[in-house]
């Protein structure tokens, strides 16, 4: 059982709770929080049920979770990441928990993506349980391309400047996992970048 810090869409703390496997992979596979409620153990629906997730996140070393719940009406995706948390690709679905990539500077642009790449095919080889990248990856190509597109409708949608910050940060890490489950290095799309820019 480890604590889930719930979060209102403003980024306000609505509550602190207990989240076990079974409620964190009923969040995931749903986009609706599940808790475990404190007075009976029972895995239940947050609120009594319609709470759709922003984001999923877990905390340093995995050791907690957050989750920052949408405005009523939208639809959003449990495991990619919302504004506030996304923005600083913190936690496992960028790729990264230690929390250590640089956050400014365009020549640290390509490297902040080429460490992230290769920390999701670190993610792929050993699938640690709990994460975010392994539950992608095991659902396969298919749930893979889903999410990457709804993330892709979520950009499209967002309309602050911070929100459509963090929908990006959102797009280009699902799309990383799309192309590492693909066998495409990021390299390669770089390349072809180049090659149009310098056509």
């Amino acid at each position: 059982m480890k604590q889930l810090v719930v979060m209102d869409a403003r980024g306000n703390v609505e509550a602190v709770l207990g989240c076990s496997e079974k409620s964190r992979t009923k969040t995931l596979e749903q986009g609706e929080l599940w808790v475990v409620m404190p007075e009976n153990g029972r895995v239940l629906p947050y609120g009594g049920g319609g709470a759709r997730c922003g984001s999923f996140r877990p905390g340093p070393d995995e050791a907690w979770y957050q989750v920052r719940l949408l405005e009523p009406g939208r639809e959003g995706d449990s495991g990619a990441a919302t504004p506030g948390e996304s923005a600083g690709l913190s936690g496992d679905s960028s790729g990264n928990s230690s929390g250590n990539f640089p956050e400014t500077g365009d020549d640290l642009v390509l490297p902040v993506l080429s460490d992230l790449a290769d920390l999701i095919a670190v993610r792929r080889r050993t699938m640690p349980e709990g994460s975010y990248t392994t539950h992608l990856f095991s659902k396969g190509s298919g749930k893979i391309r889903k999410k990457t597109g709804e993330e892709a409708v979520e950009l499209i949608l967002a309309q602050d400047r911070q929100e459509i910050i963090g929908e990006a940060a959102d797009l280009l890490y699902h799309t990383l996992v799309l192309l590492e489950q693909e066998g495409i290095r990021l390299e390669e799309v770089v390349r072809e970048l180049g090659r149009r820019h310098s056509g």
